[in-house]
């Protein structure tokens, strides 16, 4: 519901989001890949949400972004910038490193990593979008289980009034030993709404300075 309440993009129109999750243990690193155009007479940053059951301040998160238009080669990495309060669901800016003008395109990676985040037991990931238009022509969304393979993932999708309907059962695109990819993909995606990846691993690793624990769930 927090994703489906967020404020409305009126500025850049979305020709194509691609959305990364790598789930290592308990940690979870996310990217996001979007392009498109400014529909506005300017345009100077593009903004995201993040969300995570562990509150980590927002001055310690490791958090980064390129603008790959103006600099493909990925030298000048930009720090988001925190709007509002810092709390488990933070709003940030990506400043763009020119300001846009109308129609003129952008293409814009970020990079989160949310430490500690993740369980064991029946868990979930959630990946939205908020741009007023009708809908996003590409959108895609990875998950990766890199040492811990669910039983099973899940996806939903939620209307801006909230409500989740079952879309279908995913099954992995790649599997090698304890790891798994997952891939979702959709043409014309409402442009508000929430796709919610739910899922169940019996396990996780927890690491340390000095050692590994495995935490074991069992269903009652």
């Amino acid at each position: 519901m927090a994703n489906l309440r967020r404020r409305v993009n009126r500025t850049l129109v979305i020709q194509e989001a691609r959305n990364t999750a790598d789930i290592r243990g308990e940690d979870l690193t996310v990217r996001w890949f979007c392009t498109g155009y400014c529909q506005a007479e300017r345009a100077s940053a593009i903004e995201f949400s993040i969300d995570s059951d562990n509150v980590v301040p927002f001055a310690e998160l490791e958090c980064f972004a390129y603008d790959l238009r103006n600099d493909p080669l990925r030298k000048h990495r930009i720090r988001p910038v925190l709007i509002g309060t810092d709390g488990m669901s933070k709003k940030i800016a990506v400043p763009f490193l020119a300001p846009l003008g109308p129609q003129e395109p952008f293409n814009i990676e970020l990079t989160c990593e949310l430490p500690r985040c993740m369980k064991a037991g029946l868990d979930y990931y959630t990946a939205s979008v908020s741009f007023a238009q009708e809908h996003v022509p590409r959108y895609t969304v990875k998950l990766t289980f890199e040492e811990q393979r669910p039983q099973w993932v899940r996806v939903y999708e939620c209307d801006p009034a909230g409500t989740p309907k079952l879309m279908r059962d995913l099954a992995p695109e790649a599997e090698a030993g304890e790891r798994a990819v997952y891939k979702d993909t959709a043409e014309d995606l409402p442009a508000q709404s929430a796709r919610v990846y739910f899922f169940e691993r019996d396990y996780i690793l927890h690491r340390g300075a000095h050692r590994r624990e495995v935490t074991h769930y069992h269903a009652r």
